[in-house]
């Protein structure tokens, strides 16, 4: 009994905090203030845009820039029975503290003036749904997006390292050229030195005038 009991707490528990996700919120269409839904997102206000677009071009929908907003037009959303819509959304940051988190709003727009709003109630909903299923799309995007930039860190770092190693072999070839002149160059001081002194003592006799 208290297994179920728990257990149904946390069924609770986990719904409230997914509904927490998505708030009610407003966005500035056209000078006019459109009711609109809000999530927050555990990324750069950047990487957002990016997980967003990467997100509905897998859909082979195109996001244009309107006005300051992204929009997707004619977009065919299953959660609201098939229905098409016009989906705007801004992207900024949660705060000014707060870079590595931003906030999505999304307007749902059914007609030039017909946006959806809590007054109706099951279509509300459905969008809210529509936007949670969208958030789900927007992390796996933010995902493949990251393994973009860390694939290509690493290729750079390897790439790198790559050059490092044949730059050792270049030089340690070179180290052993340097190593063999230096040998050279002793075994034939050696030989000079001979040479100068025998020079030197001929030099010496003549001096001393030991020789006519």
């Amino acid at each position: 009994m208290k297994k179920q009991f728990f257990a149904i707490l946390l069924c609770v528990a986990i719904a409230t905090a997914s509904r927490a996700q998505t708030t009610e919120s407003t966005i500035k269409i056209d000078k006019t203030e459109r009711s609109a839904i809000s999530n927050e997102y555990n990324m750069s206000s950047d990487a957002l845009k990016d997980a967003l677009k990467e997100s509905f071009k897998s859909k082979d929908i195109k996001l244009e820039k309107s006005k300051g907003l992204l929009l997707a037009k004619a977009v065919s959303i299953q959660e609201m029975g098939n229905n098409m819509y016009d989906v705007y959304f801004s992207v900024d940051p949660a705060s000014r503290s707060e870079k590595d988190r931003s906030v999505l709003k999304m307007a749902l727009s059914s007609g030039y003036d017909n946006f959806i709003s809590p007054a109706n109630a099951d279509v509300y909903l459905a969008a809210k749904n529509y936007l949670a299923s969208l958030s789900s799309s927007i992390y796996a995007e933010k995902k493949q997006v990251d393994i973009s930039a860390q694939t290509e860190s690493f290729t750079k770092a390897q790439r790198k390292y790559n050059d490092l190693v044949k730059e050792s072999e270049r030089l340690e070839k070179q180290r052993k050229n340097v190593e063999g002149d230096i040998a050279e160059n002793k075994r034939t001081q050696d030989l000079q030195l001979k040479e100068m002194e025998r020079q030197k003592a001929a030099l010496d006799l003549l001096k001393s005038g030991g020789s006519r």
